[in-house]
């Protein structure tokens, strides 16, 4: 298996045991992160994309509390690290837990130079929630590169919602100015769009 687990952080006081300079747990690879909010197809979109059944697909949304780390070694391509941050937004959380969740994940962003990549998942047939728009702007501060990714697009029920859909989500990047941010219409079911997402991690290893 290309993909393996190998390590996860629950405790904002262990990441520096973790993150050291450019490596993480040894490894110096380019790391990319996965986040977006509870129930929105996070670890359906990474098993997809990596090929693994590593990240666990919860029917309980907002379970996952920790960061989970995969080493992603296919056969003659880059090597990566990949973070799977836990969700957020569910609403049985609360603020006081909702702010732990931006410290500790802002905690790790800090902590790894290595860390440039964040690809940020939307519903494609909710569209962008009031917990997402403030996700796009805590990430924008970091100074990371974003990409969006809308997923589940194949629960999308006919052409014109689509594209209502995607006049939306652009309206909406665009009032954030920052309508030039790589945009992806996916489905893990389907496997739409994650090609394009491939070619990415493949060209452009963390630039």
């Amino acid at each position: 298996m290309a993909t393996k687990f190998i390590h996860q952080i629950a405790r904002q006081e262990d990441i520096k045991q973790t993150v050291k300079g450019n490596y993480l747990l040894g490894l110096n690879d380019p790391r990319v992160a996965f986040v977006g909010r509870s129930n929105v197809g996070k670890s359906s979109i990474i098993n997809a994309l990596f090929n693994t059944k590593l990240a666990r697909v919860s029917n309980e949304p907002g379970k996952t509390r920790a960061i989970y780390f995969y080493h992603y070694q296919p056969p003659f391509e880059q090597a990566y690290v990949v973070a799977d941050l836990p969700g957020y937004g569910y609403a049985k959380v609360s603020q006081s837990e909702r702010q732990r969740w931006a410290h500790f994940i802002q905690s790790y962003l800090n902590s790894d130079p290595l860390l440039k990549q964040v690809f940020l998942l939307w519903d494609g047939k909710v569209g962008p929630t009031e917990q997402d728009l403030q996700s796009l702007e805590f990430f924008l501060a970091q100074e990371k590169m974003i990409h969006i990714v809308m997923t589940k697009v194949d629960r999308i029920k006919n052409q014109k919602s689509r594209v209502q859909m995607e006049k939306k989500v652009a309206e909406i990047l665009e009032s954030y100015d920052c309508s030039d941010l790589p945009l992806y219409w996916t489905s893990s079911k389907t496997k739409k769009g994650l090609a394009e997402i491939k070619k990415f991690l493949r060209e452009c290893p963390n630039e």
